[in-house]
């Protein structure tokens, strides 16, 4: 939910693509990846 409104905001709102906001944003699906792969 969280990593496609920033996607929908960067490719439909034009918002500004920052290093830190792709950054984050890898993070955040790399902590879930990680959550997933620990629990399985």
């Amino acid at each position: 939910g969280a990593c496609g409104t920033v996607l929908i905001g960067i490719f439909l709102f034009k918002e500004p693509v920052h290093f830190w906001r792709l950054f984050f944003l890898f993070t955040l699906i790399a902590s879930i990846v990680g959550l997933k792969f620990v629990s399985a």
